[in-house]
């Protein structure tokens, strides 16, 4: 049994062509859980969240308009998040 979970971060492609990316190379089917989170489940590491790493883009938590936290991601990085 796994121990660890990974985190990985980076810029330069959104949240919606990692989560396909991340389930075309592990396998999975990606589902949509808020506008900047996606998970991958049922992949070969187990369910993967893949979001734009800050608060405000979790789903319920989400003060800022769209437009905004699209923005972000010039400075806020997207992140692969794998279970321990």
């Amino acid at each position: 049994m796994r121990r660890c979970g990974i985190e990985i971060e980076f810029s330069g492609i959104d949240e919606g062509n990692t989560s396909q990316i991340v389930a075309q190379t592990l396998g999975g089917l990606v589902k949509r859980q808020g506008p900047h989170l996606f998970t991958i489940e049922d992949s070969g590491l187990g369910t993967i969240c893949v979001e734009l790493d800050t608060r405000y883009a979790k789903p319920g938590n989400q003060f800022l308009p769209e437009g905004v936290l699209d923005a972000a991601r010039a400075v806020v990085p997207v992140e692969v998040v794998t279970p321990p």
